[in-house]
């Protein structure tokens, strides 16, 4: 596929901007290439894949309406694997675009051609994905087995705190589905009930919070990973207990001192991961680069950096506040513009009178 691809990249084609579309169904999931052709060549394909229970021309039609609406370019030309009622679509984008817009279903010639080569690639694509997702459940699987958990964990949330001596105190919440990033479900906490740096007391508010909340868009997870070893998984097993949350494996994963690597024989000078479990006195360690451990491990480094980007920009806004904020008359942009003359708010406080009347905007 790829060097198929390749060719067309650098082949001069007929026409100059067009979208070529194709469709394929499999089980209840909707397959969608499209393929862009841009200054008479195919410079790029994007796959997305649905589940769809609608007939194949309706979905087709739903998927265009919201595809566009979401991009600033709309081709001129645009090109289906199937015979729809285009005019009202067409209207719609004609309205959006400023131009006319014609959506087609070739029979034949180069439109045609480029029409199967879409269908070839989406297939292409979706029998990749499909091996994908067999072998993450088989991980998971896996996971599973040797984790003693009670179900599948399809669904995992991982845990970590971020802050300096308790100041600034972040924490993120991040969701792996099947085994991948699932963005949507992410959440970030700013951290209310100390600023001292207590990472047990951060964790049992953060899960606490988090498992209260009982609205169907929190959708409970069958597997909670907390960044620590026997005392922070002793605590979110006990925050859980509290809240009667049944039904979720809670585990801790953390970078090992040693004596569980050692009880394992396979201490070597490194810090081996750990995993807790509930009920038992030693951590198991998974094999060095096994996919179970390096799914954990991704989860845990995800939630790492999610937690310092958030705790960054709490502490970086917290950084720009000074004294200025404070005086009446001083907005932000007389704010800047004092900065930017003086360097820093200390630097503005030690200004004379006269020096501070230099600064346009100052009286």
């Amino acid at each position: 596929m790829a060097s198929v691809l390749e060719e067309q990249k650098v082949t001069q084609l007929s026409f100059d901007f067009m979208d070529v579309l194709a469709i394929m169904r499999k089980d209840e999931k909707m397959g969608v290439a499209v393929m862009m052709i841009r200054d008479a060549k195919l410079i790029d394909s994007r796959y997305y894949v649905f589940r769809s229970f609608e007939e194949d021309e309706e979905f087709l039609n739903g998927f265009m309406t919201q595809y566009y609406s979401n991009h600033a370019f709309i081709s001129k030309e645009i090109i289906v694997p199937l015979a729809i009622e285009a005019n009202s679509l067409e209207e719609l984008l004609k309205e959006r675009a400023g131009y006319k817009v014609s959506i087609r279903r070739p029979m034949r010639g180069e439109k045609k051609d480029l029409l199967t080569l879409a269908q070839q690639n989406l297939e292409s694509h979706f029998l990749k994905k499909q091996v994908s997702e067999q072998r993450q459940q088989e991980i998971l699987g896996d996971l599973q087995i040797k984790l003693h958990l009670q179900q599948l964990p399809a669904r995992m949330e991982c845990y970590d705190i971020s802050n300096i001596s308790g100041k600034h105190a972040v924490a993120s919440m991040v969701t792996f589905v099947d085994g991948q990033k699932h963005k949507a479900a992410y959440k970030r906490f700013k951290i209310k009930l100390t600023d001292t740096p207590n990472d047990f007391a951060m964790m049992k508010e953060v899960l606490d919070r988090r498992f209260r909340k009982r609205e169907k868009s929190w959708q409970w997870p069958e597997l909670v990973v907390v960044d620590g070893g026997k005392g922070q998984l002793g605590m979110a097993l006990k925050v859980l207990e509290e809240l009667n949350v049944t039904g979720v494996d809670v585990i801790g994963i953390a970078k090992g001192k040693g004596d569980g690597a050692r009880a394992k024989g396979i201490w070597k000078d490194k810090k081996n991961e750990e995993v807790y479990l509930p009920g038992r006195k030693n951590p198991v360690i998974l094999r060095d680069n096994s996919p179970e451990l390096m799914l954990l491990q991704n989860l845990r480094d995800e939630a790492h950096r999610f937690a310092i980007t958030y705790h960054k920009k709490i502490r970086d806004k917290a950084l720009t506040k000074s004294w200025l904020d404070e005086i009446e008359g001083i907005g932000p942009q007389k704010k800047q513009k004092l900065i930017q003359v003086f360097g820093t708010p200390q630097k503005v406080a030690e200004a004379s009178k006269k020096e501070l009347m230099q600064v346009k905007g100052v009286t």
